[in-house]
């Protein structure tokens, strides 16, 4: 079921590239690259003070492992779009 709808997903983020326009993307991609680690604290230090998500977390957690696995997933993410963008 979630293979379905992670290529559910997969598919409908491919589309919403390909119908922006490629300086959005580029524009997007290099705001990411230079601030994904501000990206990244100002998830985590909202996360954290969310007292539901904060049973979850530690700060230690999110200093070890998952703030440098969110910029990781950012650059992924947004990066992926210039192999989109190289095939407009």
């Amino acid at each position: 079921m979630h293979r379905v709808i992670n290529q559910q997903v997969i598919q409908e983020w491919h589309e919403q590239i390909e119908h922006a326009p490629s300086s959005l993307l580029q524009t997007t991609l290099e705001l990411v690259e230079t601030h994904r680690q501000a990206l990244a604290d100002a998830f985590y230090s909202g996360l954290l003070t969310d007292t539901e998500a904060a049973v979850f977390l530690s700060h230690q957690q999110v200093k070890n492992k998952l703030h440098s696995s969110l910029q990781s997933w950012l650059h992924n993410l947004f990066g992926s779009q210039t192999t989109i963008m190289a095939t407009k």
